[in-house]
């Protein structure tokens, strides 16, 4: 579930950076995000192990 609906990401983009961005956009957003977040709980896990 996305953390911002279309409309709010539309308008963020369009006030922050004058772009227009469409749903296709949105998911591919929400996608990247994703898998940062995954990306740190890994290295965090793996940090604690370490300890």
């Amino acid at each position: 579930m996305p953390v911002m609906g279309t409309v709010k990401f539309q308008q963020f983009f369009r006030a922050a950076a004058s772009l227009h961005v469409d749903r296709n956009d949105l998911k591919r957003y929400t996608d990247f995000v994703d898998d940062k977040i995954y990306d740190l709980i890994l290295i965090g896990k793996r940090r604690q192990r370490q300890i």
